[in-house]
């Protein structure tokens, strides 16, 4: 198979990458169903995308239809502004078929808090826009004062680097097994998730060629 068809086969959806079902989870979880069985990553970017999330596993019909994932992941909020002082209380309250909670790096030393996440809690590489998140010694700040959690590898936010190919060499090098999960997507300045051609697919091979074994998650879709 190419670089993309690769893609298309093993990864699973994001259900933030359209702003109409951003809070609106179960509507989420249908899209990303529809595309893709071998999983899902739940999105709460947002510390009310957070509350909304919590109350959609109260709901039937959303829990009956996440059982049909074989593997479920979230993405928790994504900015310090919207971490209060409850989130990483509220994160550890998803149920345990959420096996992977991705959360960014902001500057400073992560909310203590978020060590009651142990291994579930995953710390992911930036782009760009966080330069010191995109090299292994700022993910290394993060991942050394929380232990137990596990690395999310985003080949997209590598791949908007001139050298990406080098730094992300240096990620599966330097946390090896604690990387757990895999995010790509096509990336456009500044920093936005685009649709994923066959061009950016071959672009991020190198790193992806070496994660098969790895849930993937689409943050956006298929070109």
């Amino acid at each position: 198979m190419t670089p993309l068809e690769t893609v298309a086969a093993k990864a699973m959806y994001n259900t933030g990458y359209l702003p109409e079902h951003r809070g609106h989870h179960l509507d989420g979880l249908r899209w990303a169903l529809s595309l893709s069985a071998t999983g899902v990553e739940l999105t709460a970017h947002r510390d009310s995308e957070l509350d909304a999330l919590l109350a959609a596993f109260a709901d039937p019909a959303f829990v009956q239809l996440l059982r049909a994932a074989p593997t479920v992941s979230v993405h928790g909020p994504s900015s310090p502004d919207q971490w209060t002082p409850d989130t990483a209380d509220r994160l550890a309250a998803l149920p345990a078929q959420v096996e992977r909670i991705v959360v960014h790096p902001w500057d400073g030393d992560p909310d203590p808090g978020m060590a009651s996440l142990g291994s579930r809690l995953l710390v992911e590489n930036m782009d760009p826009r966080k330069p010191q998140f995109g090299d292994v010694d700022g993910v290394a700040a993060w991942m050394a004062a929380l232990p137990e959690a596990r690395m999310c590898l985003d080949t997209a936010h590598l791949s908007a680097f001139a050298d990406g190919e080098r730094r992300g060499q240096g990620f599966i090098d330097a946390f090896g097994d604690r990387i757990a999960e895999v995010h790509t997507s096509g990336l456009t300045p500044p920093g936005l998730h685009v649709p994923m051609t066959a061009a950016h697919a071959q672009a991020q091979w190198p790193m992806l060629r070496q994660l098969t074994h790895l849930p993937w998650v689409l943050e956006s879709t298929l070109a």
